[in-house]
């Protein structure tokens, strides 16, 4: 069985933090003119990393690279390498649809249920896109709650 979801340029939730001892340093300059300036300084090159949008290749890549502290031996890897050479050829500028197989998916669905798969935070876009990795798979979490049963029509 194949399975296509259809990969999406998402709005991220990309948050961007600053130690508070920095802060305070730069809050606490002689004057105001210097204090925009450190701060301007601190934050610019935000300006030329951070994208206010996340292609899910974005996540699928994290999935298929992602390692245990410690690593895999290559004959676990090896399961991975059509999915990753599949994902490597995805094109991060256009929206498009990805097809995988059973095997893929249940390979996809096993790293992300591994206890040892960590995420350090939760990104809306990786939400949606997990969501529908699972609405087209037909998988749920565990500790998810079930979905609504629909109701019946009289």
């Amino acid at each position: 069985m194949a399975y296509k979801i259809k990969l999406k340029i998402r709005k991220t939730s990309s948050t961007i933090s600053a130690p508070v001892p920095i802060m305070l340093g730069i809050l606490n300059l002689p004057n105001e003119e210097e204090a925009k300036e450190a701060l301007w300084k601190y934050f610019a090159p935000v300006k030329e990393t951070q994208k206010a949008t996340t292609h899910d290749k974005q996540w699928l890549q994290s999935i298929v690279d992602w390692t245990p502290e410690g690593g895999l031996p290559l004959s676990e890897m090896a399961k991975w390498f059509k999915l990753a050479e599949h994902v490597s050829q995805i094109d991060e500028e256009k929206e498009k649809q990805f097809t995988f197989s059973q095997f893929q998916a249940d390979l996809i669905w096993s790293r992300i249920t591994n206890d040892k798969f960590k995420m350090l935070r939760l990104d809306v876009a990786f939400l949606e896109f997990i969501k529908e990795f699972q609405a087209v798979t037909g998988r749920h979490f565990e500790q998810e709650e079930p979905p609504e049963p629909k109701e019946k029509e009289v």
